[in-house]
């Protein structure tokens, strides 16, 4: 199934609009409690004696999305809020996708995506309370940990290793990322 197919652009559409709608007032927040926490230099990824890559930490990821953007984004919250809207409304495009793609139903992708969109219990704390550094740990590993889980559903429709190297290659990348990944590990072993 072609996602960007032409009769599939309602759907996007519709996604990225109710993602706007829904979280466009975090553009307009600053940083709260901890949300400062990766500007401490001492947390750089890429320092000048090389990379400071720890397999045991939990906010790899996190810590090279801090080595780039503070140089580009400076002291421009609305350009770190606009970003986390953007790795957000990917996360739900590719929750969609794979979704689709699994149960072969549009409205089911649909429903499933608009559900973990529109949810306040699950998202309000990683997306909307000012809390940054709790968003960049913990929501960009998830887009590879999907991925992962539909070429796990690819390995099993046709029995090609690769797919089943690739979703354990994104798992991984998810895993380094960051350890949140590992939450939807369980999700694996029920499939």
């Amino acid at each position: 199934m072609a996602i960007f197919s032409k009769n599939n652009y309602f759907v996007l559409i519709s996604i990225v609009g109710l993602a706007v709608l829904v979280w466009h007032k975090i553009l307009n927040q600053f940083f709260l409690g901890e949300g400062y926490y990766y500007f401490n230099r001492s947390l750089d990824f890429i320092t000048p004696q090389g990379f400071n890559f720890e397999v045991r930490t939990y906010d790899n990821f996190a810590r090279l999305l801090f080595d780039i953007f503070p140089p580009l984004f400076k002291d421009n919250f609305q350009a770190y809020m606009f970003l986390e809207l953007l790795i957000i409304t990917v996360l739900y495009l590719s929750i969609y996708y794979v979704i689709t793609t699994i149960t072969k139903s549009k409205m089911i992708g649909f429903a499933t995506t608009v559900f973990f969109l529109a949810s306040y219990v699950s998202s309000f704390y990683l997306i909307a309370d000012g809390n940054y550094q709790r968003f960049v740990q913990r929501v960009p590993n998830f887009i590879p940990a999907i991925f992962s889980f539909y070429y796990l559903f690819k390995f099993y429709e046709d029995k090609r290793i690769r797919y089943y190297l690739m979703s354990l290659g994104l798992y991984i990348l998810a895993l380094l990322m960051g350890h949140f990944s590992s939450m939807i590990l369980p999700l694996f072993f029920l499939y």
